[in-house]
């Protein structure tokens, strides 16, 4: 009986995993027609984490690369759709003249430290 428990187990969190991330399908980027670049799924997303077929810098290159003639490409950061921006005059006018505009920025340093101490 208890093998049984385990294997019902195992299939409830595989077919949770499975519904969990294919039941997002309506694409926020299309909806709104900005160019994207392909969601991965859920198990995908895991697979390259684990193997990294590619350098950090080479996933960025091709994010950067998927539509080359585009101001501004969406893609995910697992679930959260987020928009990179790859127009310089579009990144200042967000990043330093409606800066209060957009207060959801992502902040890559530590964020007890200030700014300005952080290389020290």
């Amino acid at each position: 009986m208890e093998y049984w428990t385990i294997a019902l187990s195992i299939l409830a969190g595989i077919l949770a995993i499975y519904y969990y991330s294919t039941r997002k399908d309506s694409n926020v980027f299309r909806e709104h027609g900005i160019p994207h670049m392909k969601k991965y799924s859920l198990l995908e997303r895991i697979w390259i984490l684990f193997t990294r077929p590619r350098s950090m810098a080479d996933m960025i290159t091709g994010l950067y690369n998927v539509h080359p003639d585009a101001k501004y490409i969406g893609t995910w950061d697992y679930t959260k759709p987020i928009v990179v921006i790859r127009d310089l005059e579009l990144l200042k006018s967000v990043a330093i003249k409606n800066f209060d505009a957009f207060p959801d920025h992502l902040f890559f340093g530590n964020e007890n430290q200030d700014p300005l101490f952080e290389k020290i």
